[in-house]
């Protein structure tokens, strides 16, 4: 074989090697506190550490697409066991305080936020929420028990918050590629005043599903970040 040709597809092989590197494809998920997920995924185990306190996590999650429910441990005792629907919306979960069994509901939408409707021990509606979801104008409105505007969450065609407005704040969120959070931006109504508050980075494996995640965390009129955190995510694929 002439050597140019033999070096022309040593050259191809490598390119579809690397090619096939790439993210693999497949329609992203959003899952109760798992958020956004591509592909096949068993179980998530997260964990996380910060420099400011000894406070951590260590949560497993394990995701039943035949069942639609996503079993929440905290260490080794179960937390959460989640219902979702077919498009991974959330309906309710049952959870446990003081050992009181408890069960909260939630407002199906294509936000990628969760708004519950109430809380429940039994029959007894313990806590409600007083909000309006506007699913034209993709935006959330929330009220005080006395029903004064206290905030306004707007939201992209595909779910994602953008802007958030509340005591004179407007907070500017901003997503990578992945459709990850990076960068949160408050702007200061009445001033020039704006600063990135918050700005994460990402490692992701081969399904495009972040392993790792570390969040810089800035207060006002500070340049250097007021506390780091790490959290990672080990995840198994069926």
């Amino acid at each position: 074989m002439n050597k140019n040709i033999f070096a022309l597809l040593i050259i191809l092989v490598t390119l579809s090697c690397t090619k096939n590197k790439e993210f693999i494809k497949s329609e992203a998920k959003y899952y109760y506190v798992v958020g956004k997920i591509n592909g096949p995924v068993k179980s998530i185990h997260l964990t996380s550490s910060n420099d400011y306190n000894d406070d951590k996590m260590d949560y497993t999650y394990l995701i039943d697409t035949v069942k639609n429910q996503l079993l929440s441990y905290f260490k080794d005792r179960l937390d959460n066991r989640v219902y979702f629907d077919s498009k991974c919306r959330v309906d309710s979960n049952i959870w446990y305080k003081d050992n009181v069994r408890m069960k909260t509901l939630y407002h199906k939408s294509n936000f990628h936020n969760l708004y519950h409707i109430c809380t429940m021990n039994g029959d007894s509606i313990i806590h409600d929420s007083n909000y309006e979801l506007d699913t034209l104008k993709n935006t959330c409105t929330y009220y005080s028990d006395k029903g004064t505007l206290t905030r306004i969450d707007s939201f992209d065609t595909s779910g994602k918050m953008i802007l958030s407005i509340f005591d004179k704040i407007s907070v500017h969120y901003d997503y990578n590629e992945q459709g990850d959070l990076i960068y949160e931006t408050k702007d200061f109504n009445g001033s020039n005043e704006k600063f990135k508050s918050q700005i994460i980075e990402y490692e992701y494996d081969h399904y495009g599903n972040w392993t790792e995640k570390v969040i810089e965390r800035y207060y006002r009129g500070q340049k250097n970040p007021e506390y780091t955190m790490t959290i990672k995510r080990e995840i198994k694929y069926y």
